[in-house]
């Protein structure tokens, strides 16, 4: 690493240094980019866990950022000792050594913190960042393929028997935004309906549930959830939410990305979580979205096969990547 690189601890409180982790995201990893707003809204929530966090930038000599490390709690598999980290050097400094004393710089901290189980991930094809982490004892446990569908060319017509499949075995769709409006027990009932349907979403680890709060804190007030791209299968006669599929806007692009898509084990093989996509589809392709992402680990054949035949292409694979101490 070169004399003038200096490594400070990044300022929750600067606007000037989320401006700065925003432009390096999109100069590493443009097709992932993520806004300002975005990144503060995820610090603030790290920040209300329990779970400590991190983050370090690089500067070259005039001041601009040229690398960051971070770690922060694992939001989805929760626990002591569990985090995720991630680390990015602008391209024009990589293999500098300005990503190894970042790395050494931050987990030096994090091994205050006693961690068990540290996550990272990387698209398979960014060879560099998987070498570096795998030099450093992260082994995969899991991968997933991210797959897009263009909206704007994309033929509802084909689809129209299974559009409407659902209805004839009493199961009608609405929106979130109707839910809520309708139905005083909407929250715990999404809470529920997602919970028994993550027990079958492919997992390196056992399913852990979401305590109804923190399901409402990482999912159901964040910004991005757009209640009207939010559908839920109901029963008709019940009342019981059958199947959900929804999408997060992303405020530095015109795509979708897509949420939890799943259906009850006991409403299954009714077409509802073909129906639920078609019905994103068709909200996305009329208020004028350029593409859907979807991510799907690469056992998970059902949910495959769906988007396959909707027409999403795949990407080559992201390889989640976990650190643990050696046993003893």
């Amino acid at each position: 690493m070169k004399a003038e690189v200096l490594l400070r601890r990044f300022d929750a409180a600067s606007a000037a240094d989320y401006a700065a982790l925003a432009g390096l995201r999109r100069t590493v990893i443009p097709e992932y980019a993520r806004s300002e707003e975005e990144l503060r809204d995820t610090d603030r929530r790290c920040s209300e866990m329990t779970e400590p966090w991190m983050r370090w930038f690089a500067s070259d000599e005039g001041g601009d950022v040229i690398g960051m490390a971070e770690f922060t709690p694992s939001r989805w598999q929760p626990g002591p000792g569990k985090y995720f980290l991630a680390l990015q050097v602008h391209p024009d400094h990589q293999g500098t050594g300005i990503g190894k004393a970042l790395y050494n710089t931050l987990w030096a901290e994090l091994e205050k913190h006693n961690p068990t189980c540290v996550k990272s991930e990387w698209r398979e094809d960014m060879a560099r960042a998987m070498r570096f982490l795998t030099e450093r004892g992260f082994g995969e446990v899991a991968r997933y393929y991210e797959s897009r569908l263009d909206i704007k060319g994309f033929d509802l017509s084909p689809f129209a028997e299974d559009y409407y499949k659902p209805l004839s075995h009493g199961i009608v769709f609405r929106t979130w935004r109707e839910l809520k409006a309708s139905d005083s027990n909407a929250d715990h009932k999404m809470w529920r309906a997602c919970v028994e349907i993550s027990h079958d979403v492919p997992s390196d680890v056992p399913f852990v549930e979401l305590p109804f709060d923190r399901f409402q804190a990482l999912v159901m007030t964040r910004p991005n959830l757009d209640p009207d791209g939010y559908f839920v299968a109901v029963d008709e006669t019940t009342g019981e939410y059958a199947g959900i599929s929804h999408i997060w806007r992303r405020q530095a692009d015109n795509d979708l990305d897509t949420g939890l898509t799943g259906v009850k084990r006991s409403y299954r093989r009714r077409g509802i979580a073909l129906a639920l996509k078609l019905r994103i589809v068709r909200w996305a392709k009329e208020n004028g979205f350029d593409s859907i992402r979807t991510e799907n680990d690469v056992t998970n054949r059902p949910m495959l096969s769906i988007n396959e035949r909707l027409g999403f292409y795949k990407l080559p694979p992201w390889l989640e990547l976990v650190w643990r101490p050696e046993p003893g």
